[in-house]
């Protein structure tokens, strides 16, 4: 997805549904450097991208069920959220924030969805503040 845009499109396209000409940009903010040893990953999501310069988009990918995936998305969705650089002062500047985990395990609380959605919202309001979308394979 790094070095083919195309795939990295057709997959925001895919999981995101979204049509051909709604995507203008989507930049990788943590690019993944061949090499590094996966045993030392800290608390950090897997690929951050900015999308159209309005909105983050992290993809998580897991292959083992330690128990804590909704935790754990959590923390990673909230890590991206919080995009506010030192000294900067306006929380309205901070993008809208969505994440999606493509997950190797089934959840025993999706009762085998394939795509799940799940929202952080002002139920009165029904207004969405950050989107959180699984995956499961």
């Amino acid at each position: 997805m790094q070095s083919d845009k195309d795939i990295l499109y057709s997959l925001l396209y895919s999981l995101l549904f979204l049509e051909k000409d709604e995507i203008s940009s989507a930049r990788i903010t943590n690019p993944i450097l061949p090499g590094e040893v996966i045993d030392m990953k800290t608390v950090m999501p897997d690929i951050k991208i900015i999308l159209n310069d309005s909105r983050m988009v992290n993809l998580e990918m897991q292959n083992l069920n330690k128990g804590d995936w909704p935790e754990r998305s959590l923390v990673y969705l909230c890590r991206i959220f919080s995009s506010l650089r030192k000294g900067e002062t306006s929380y309205l500047g901070v993008m809208p924030a969505q994440q999606i985990g493509i997950l190797d395990f089934t959840l025993p609380y999706l009762s085998e969805e394939f795509y799940s959605h799940f929202y952080m919202l002002n139920p009165k309001r029904m207004k969405y503040i950050v989107i959180s979308c699984v995956f499961p394979c």
